[in-house]
Parts: C-alpha cells; sequence; structure tokens
C-alpha cells in the first residue's frame, strides 16, 4: 500500500525508490521532505533531490517507519537474521528489495486484479502524476496570469515545465513537453479546470481511504469475538465510511459539470 502511495504522490522511477534511505528520513515531520536519488543521469552516484511534501503526507511516511521498524524487530524476535540496512523498502526477510522485485509484485497485484489485457505498468503512475502536475500548475497559472490557451506562449510553458522537472528529476523540459497536449485534453474532458482537479484529487482520496478502511475493519473484525463487540466495530466501520463519503460529496459533484452526464470514476 505505502510503495503505491508513494507511486501516486511522487511520481518517482522504481529504480529511485528502492534506492531511497531511511537515515535520510528520520526526521520527515520536521523536514517535510522526501528525499530521493535521481537516476538516469548518467553519473556513478545517483545526485540527491529534496521533494516537499504537506505534513499529512510526512505523517503517512513516519508511519510506514515506524511500522517497517516494528517488523524488523518481529523478525529478529523470531529468529529471523534479518539486514534491512538503510533500505527504504524490504523483503518479507528483511532484506533490501530489489527494482525486478517491486515490478514483479505489481505485475501479480494487476493479474490478481483481474487485468490480464490492459497494460499496466510502474511506470503508468510516473505519468499519471506529472499529467497531474502539468493540470495544477496550468491551472495556477491561468489564475495569476489571466491567459486562455490560445493566448499560451512556449516560453510559458518551459517555465512550468521547469518546476515541474525539478520535482520529477527531468534533466531536461524537452521530454515533458506532450504532457502538455495530456494535461488540456484531460481538462477539455471535465471542463472547468477547477473542477478537474478538484475530481482528480477527491477520487485519489476516496481510493486511498478505502483501501485503509479495508485494512481498519480486517483488525477489527480479528478482534471482534462477543456479538456486542461485533455490533460496536461495525457501527464503527458505518460511521467511518459516512465520513469518507460525506467528504468525497464535497469535492466530486458531477452533476454539476456544465449539465454533462455523471461520470463513473
Amino acid at each position: 500500500m505505502f510503495m503505491i502511495w508513494m507511486m501516486l504522490h511522487t511520481g518517482l522511477r522504481p529504480s529511485e525508490m528502492v534506492e531511497m534511505s531511511v537515515e535520510d528520513h528520520k526526521d520527515i515531520l520536521a523536514t517535510k521532505a522526501l528525499k530521493i536519488p535521481t537516476k538516469k543521469r548518467r553519473k556513478v552516484k545517483a545526485p540527491m533531490r529534496s521533494f516537499p511534501i504537506r505534513l499529512d503526507a510526512a505523517t503517512v511516511v513516519s508511519r510506514y517507519l515506524i511500522s517497517r521498524t516494528t517488523y524488523c524487530d518481529a523478525l529478529k524476535n523470531a529468529g529471523v537474521e534479518a539486514a534491512p540496512g538503510n533500505a527504504f523498502f524490504i523483503t518479507m526477510e528483511g532484506v533490501p528489495i530489489k527494482k525486478s522485485s517491486l515490478e514483479k509484485d505489481f505485475e501479480r497485484l494487476v493479474t490478481l486484479a483481474g487485468y490480464k489485457d490492459v497494460e499496466a505498468c510502474l511506470s503508468m503512475f510516473r505519468h499519471r502524476f506529472i499529467t497531474h502536475e502539468v493540470i495544477a500548475h496550468l491551472t495556477e497559472f491561468i489564475k495569476n496570469s489571466g491567459k486562455s490557451r490560445q493566448m499560451m506562449t512556449d516560453t510559458d510553458y518551459e517555465s512550468i515545465l521547469k518546476r515541474i522537472a525539478a520535482k520529477t528529476g527531468h534533466s531536461s523540459v524537452k521530454s515533458l513537453w506532450h504532457y502538455i497536449d495530456l494535461a488540456w485534453n484531460e481538462l477539455d474532458v471535465w471542463g472547468n479546470t477547477d473542477k478537474a482537479l478538484a475530481r482528480l484529487h477527491a477520487a485519489d482520496k476516496l481510493f486511498t481511504d478505502l483501501l485503509e478502511l479495508k485494512f481498519e475493519l480486517d483488525a477489527l473484525g480479528a478482534k471482534a469475538r462477543l456479538p456486542k463487540t461485533f455490533v460496536q466495530r461495525h457501527q464503527q466501520f458505518i460511521d467511518r465510511l459516512g465520513e469518507i463519503l460525506d467528504t468525497a460529496r464535497e469535492n466530486i459533484d458531477v452533476q454539476e459539470l456544465h449539465g454533462r452526464q455523471p461520470v463513473d470514476f
């Protein structure tokens, strides 16, 4: 779950993910920045880039690192000689995971989800992240400059792509240029830029919350042995689901999308 969270929120390369260090993130709640090694620069040691995140995201990272430490301690207590080192991501045996293993794990997830004839790989998270970043920056630029799509210049687009390249680790904005058209196409589908961005992020948040809820419910169910306890846990589930859906309804109001038909996420 955390691997997918990282891909959704940072768009980093799998090769960068496996080289992230725990030591670089021990003060994540204070720094609120991910330290990501930038690959594809043809250097012996990948240069580090700082990826700023909000406090709520830093909390997610901190919670993962605590869980990682707890898991390594459990392995040790069980007599397993784990050697996680500084690796951010580890295997079930407690050793640094390889890029090929991450990709194979994701392939298995895709297969188990029933997507047999659909192209789905980790790099698609990166493409998706960059497209959403371009949408966000286009929205900001349009608001501040008052320009329309027809008034945008190559210089305007380059200034936007340079800001995004700093996040994604691209050495040149040339490889990002085609994302401009992708972003405009997605905005055309949704209509209004503000509504488009709100819906995209709302759908992501709802999906993530429902995943977390599933695990919370599984944990509660394992503890629920008495009928009374089960009823209490069941009500907690209903209340939590209500909170998630109320938040989603505030952000996703597809009926107001310029009179268009409701969109199925």
